[in-house]
């Protein structure tokens, strides 16, 4: 007799762990979905992967923690080596500005998922900075491409690039800027936040 009810009780207690796994196997499939339409629908703007990077004969790469930039013909051109961000100086555009940029993540051998740099405008106004919206790219040597249009024209405005993960990994990469129609003057005393 209690052979009989151990051997019902073990049936329904493992018919009960396959429900579940099984259940559990529908509920992995369902997240997945939803991890990736929440990805796609995060608010975050992403770069277009393709476009072309030449850079002016002599703009070097600089020292870890810092960016170079050369205006000429419209295009501000730049390469940098960061551990957190750099920001260009004040720059006056057309109205539209494209941006080419590719950036590879040195991580010193560590793995990490999170390849992800971005690029954020800023506009100088009276005395402070105001934010006007980043773009994001994936740090794996590839360029990428976004063009940013209904700009004020002649206003000065700077981007700054950035990777926040882990202070201690390094983004270099390149960039270009076209639509830039002068290079800024001396920079005022700012507000970011």
């Amino acid at each position: 007799m209690r052979s009989a009810f151990w051997k019902k009780l073990t049936a329904l207690v493992l018919a009960g762990v396959l429900s579940l796994s099984m259940a559990g196997c529908g509920g992995s499939a369902d997240s997945a979905s939803d991890s990736a339409a929440a990805q796609a629908d995060d608010g975050r703007v992403y770069a277009a992967a393709g476009g072309t990077i030449t850079l002016p004969e002599g703009l070097a790469t600089p020292e870890a923690g810092s960016m170079n930039t050369q205006f000429a013909d419209g295009q501000l051109a730049g390469a940098f080596t960061l551990t957190n961000y750099n920001t260009t100086g004040y720059f006056s555009t057309s109205g539209t500005l494209t941006l080419t940029i590719q950036g590879t993540l040195e991580t010193g051998g560590v793995e990490t998922q999170y390849t992800d740099a971005f690029v954020s405008l800023w506009k100088q106004g009276d005395g402070d900075t105001t934010y006007q919206g980043s773009v994001y790219f994936t740090a794996d040597g590839t360029p990428y491409t976004y063009t940013w249009s209904g700009l004020e024209a002649g206003a000065q405005y700077r981007i700054t690039v950035a990777y926040n993960d882990v202070t201690w990994y390094d983004l270099t990469g390149t960039f270009v800027l076209t639509g830039v129609t002068a290079e800024g003057e001396t920079d005022l005393a700012t507000n970011e936040g």
